[in-house]
């Protein structure tokens, strides 16, 4: 009887309180961005301003743009209204021949597409890196936003970075960026992946340190943006593998871990089965998503000295392969900064032996709904695009999964009596209770972009985190709480 007290708690909360989606209202007439996909995106202020920068307006994205919006929710966050920041970018005209002529260095990211982007809460600055313009070219510029200034900044790589690519990472779209908050070093970004000029093999992981300084804690004192970082891009490699040795030599077997599993000679590169974990690369992987979380169960590392080893770390969702593939796997990814080195694990495998096990469906293009805060035990994933070779709208998603984080380690899919419709490439940004998702493409059908869009939703995780605090509190427990993937309802 111990979960009496738990059930007791559960049956007298208010509905208010459980996760739901509910649109956001913008009044007809309003000025508002063009259906939008594949933009630079996060949420400032606790999740009451939301920014869409670039992207494509059409679905074909010959054309990205350099626009740039913000969106202000109300209070309780079911309304909002646009604004476009303009004259960010300076293009001078033309010349007598109609060439386009510069008429000083651009204030502002270039049009662009499939960029990656993270904000730092503490600080509200959003980094950008990468993507690709209009002619298809991939990028490898880094930009910061800094939400209270309302300016962008360049963050210039270095001399060295244009002939050493261990340096700077190289040209790529589609690639995760995190901020990933670690008591021992602070915060650092992390890019994972994504693909290039060479294809989809960028498997690569980098970190940058941001600045020590960077937050100004007088009140209302703009971030200094000379203090935005304190260090440059470092390649980190795979535990166990040396630092510094240059291009990796991939084995023809290794030895993996899943759980307290040990498995040994296992093909490389791993199949679906036996993507596990390892002291190799990580898998590459673009179009997924990466959520910061300190509810990873990692342990510091005892050789680390000083320690670095992080109990913060990334989770990885899904994504496309470097087949071309799509994937439904679950990644825990774990630091140790001192070394610069990373460790990575599956925490949910893509296929399962026992068909009563839930299995996120593979996907890319999705995003994450997940608080600003790492410390939160769950996330869930909306939306997507289930195969690379085709626009279908019956390609598109709709669904919504919840994963609980360790020691759970469990999928569970949810209902909602309202959603958003079917899309990937959508835009999104985090609160500490609620998400927003901004547009996407929902699917191709003819000569004309017909379902792009530009609606705006919010996912309120509601009270997950008290709740479960005080359901522990009073006797439960944490599979109590979950029963079996499934959070109790009233």
């Amino acid at each position: 009887m111990r979960n009496v007290p738990l059930l007791a708690f559960l049956l007298y909360r208010s509905a208010s309180s459980l996760p739901t989606w509910w649109p956001v209202s913008v009044p007809q007439g309003d000025l508002r961005p063009p259906p939008t996909m594949s933009a630079i995106t996060g949420a400032f202020a606790n999740g009451t301003k939301f920014l869409l920068y670039g992207g494509c307006t059409s679905s074909c994205c010959f054309s990205p743009v350099d626009a740039h919006w913000e969106l202000s929710l109300s209070p309780d966050l079911k309304e909002g209204s646009w604004k476009q920041h303009t004259g960010l970018r300076s293009d001078g005209g033309t010349d007598n021949m109609g060439n386009p002529v510069s008429s000083h260095p651009s204030s502002a990211p270039s049009a662009r597409f499939g960029a990656a982007s993270a904000v730092d809460k503490e600080d509200d600055v959003l980094y950008a890196f990468g993507g690709q313009d209009s002619s298809q070219a991939f990028l490898s510029d880094m930009w910061a936003y800094n939400a209270m200034s309302s300016e962008w900044r360049e963050i210039p790589a270095s001399d060295r970075s244009r002939t050493d690519e261990d340096v700077w990472p190289t040209p790529r779209a589609a690639a995760s960026l995190s901020v990933v908050a670690d008591e021992a070093v602070g915060k650092v970004l992390v890019l994972v992946g994504g693909f290039g000029k060479v294809g989809a093999e960028d498997n690569q992981v980098w970190a940058m340190r941001l600045g020590a300084q960077a937050r100004q804690k007088t009140e209302g004192r703009p971030v200094d943006q000379d203090l935005l970082v304190s260090e440059g891009w470092i390649r980190l490699r795979p535990e166990q593998m040396e630092s510094g040795v240059g291009k990796e030599s991939h084995p023809s077997s290794y030895s993996a871990a899943y759980g307290d599993e040990e498995i040994k000679n296992i093909p490389f590169p791993p199949t679906r089965r036996s993507s596990l974990a390892s002291s190799v690369n990580f898998p590459a992987r673009w179009h997924h998503v990466a959520v910061p979380s300190t509810s990873t169960g990692a342990t510091p590392s005892p050789s680390s000295s000083p320690p670095s080893s992080s109990k913060a770390g990334l989770i990885l969702v899904g994504g496309v392969d470097a087949m071309g593939e799509d994937r439904n796997e679950v990644y825990l990814m774990t630091f140790d900064w001192h070394r610069r080195t990373y460790a990575w694990r599956v925490l949910a495998m893509g296929t399962a032996d026992d068909e009563s096990i839930t299995r996120l469906p593979v996907r890319h293009g999705h995003v994450a709904l997940h608080s600003s805060s790492p410390s939160f035990p769950s996330f869930r994933i909306f939306g997507g695009l289930n195969t690379t070779h085709d626009t279908l709208p019956s390609s598109f998603l709709a669904t919504t999964f919840r994963f609980d984080l360790p020691p759970i380690e469990r999928w569970s899919k949810e209902d909602f009596p309202s959603s958003p419709g079917a899309r990937a490439y959508a835009g999104v940004g985090h609160g500490e209770k609620h998400s927003i998702v901004v547009g996407g493409f929902a699917g191709f059908t003819g000569d004309t972009d017909d379902r792009l869009l530009d609606d705006v939703w919010v996912f309120s995780h509601g009270e997950e985190v008290e709740q479960l605090q005080m359901a522990l509190t009073a006797g439960g427990d944490k599979e109590g709480w979950n029963m079996k993937g499934r959070h109790l309802r009233t």
